[in-house]
């Protein structure tokens, strides 16, 4: 790929841009109120989750208390019925009679059970909806406390947006002096690098990995510098350009 020296300047000039923005946006993301934040909106988003759970579990017992309070009124009403016929003369023999009675026992036993199911749930009714008072609670005061400081966030890197605001509008000016092919070779290299993307050749020194390289390779990459190619360093594969004069 040919660059000319122009565009080898450029070239240094975008990666020592989106070094500055790496380190812009590293200074703005690790910033105080920006960790306090973060923790707060962990904090919000953990209480949110249990609350839609309780949500979620109090209306399921909810829906099974109002089954069991059904199912009460369907078996004292039963009884009520059970008694009437016990009472109202219709049965003619013991046998029938003592049907009745045990039909009575039986509705007495489930209801006995169906009111014990009950309690446990309004029991749980109970605890779920303060459960859930508590959660709304804690979400209002971090959802305050958050704003307060999103506030403080927001001034605090006031000045730093600015400068990455500036940044990157210098990187657009600068990309605008390289072809496609290059931009795409750059962001290539800039994907696997943990540094620079692009550093001189100074004498036989990497400025990427500050490695002195093998006088083989200085000879290759200079002629190829010569040529007008674009190189990278064979240890760490930063791009490379000529030193500055």
């Amino acid at each position: 790929m040919r660059v000319t020296p122009q565009q080898q300047r450029s070239l240094a000039h975008l990666s020592t841009i989106d070094e500055r923005l790496r380190r812009l946006n590293h200074t703005r993301d690790h910033l105080e109120a920006q960790q306090r934040l973060d923790a707060h909106q962990q904090q919000f988003d953990q209480a949110t989750s249990e609350l839609v759970d309780t949500v979620g579990q109090l209306e399921k017992a909810e829906a099974t208390n109002r089954r069991l309070e059904n199912e009460i009124s369907a078996v004292t009403a039963s009884q009520k019925a059970a008694d009437a016929q016990l009472y109202s003369g219709a049965l003619t023999t013991e046998k029938q009679v003592q049907a009745v009675k045990d039909e009575l026992a039986a509705m007495k036993k489930r209801k006995h059970d169906l009111e014990d199911s009950q309690l446990e749930t309004m029991e749980e009714i109970e605890g779920l909806e303060t459960t859930k008072a508590k959660l709304t609670e804690t979400r209002t005061q971090l959802s305050t406390e958050i704003d307060t400081l999103t506030g403080l966030r927001n001034e605090a890197s006031a000045d730093i947006d600015a400068d990455i605001e500036g940044a990157r509008e210098q990187r657009v000016r600068v990309v605008a002096e390289l072809t496609e092919e290059i931009i795409t070779e750059y962001e290539r290299h800039a994907k696997r690098s943990r540094g620079p993307v692009v550093a001189s050749l100074d004498n036989r020194t990497c400025l990427g990995c500050h490695m002195e390289l093998p006088g083989v390779d200085i000879e290759e990459l200079r002629q190829g510098m010569r040529d007008g190619e674009l190189v990278a360093c064979p240890e760490c594969d930063t791009l490379l350009v000529p030193a500055p004069d």
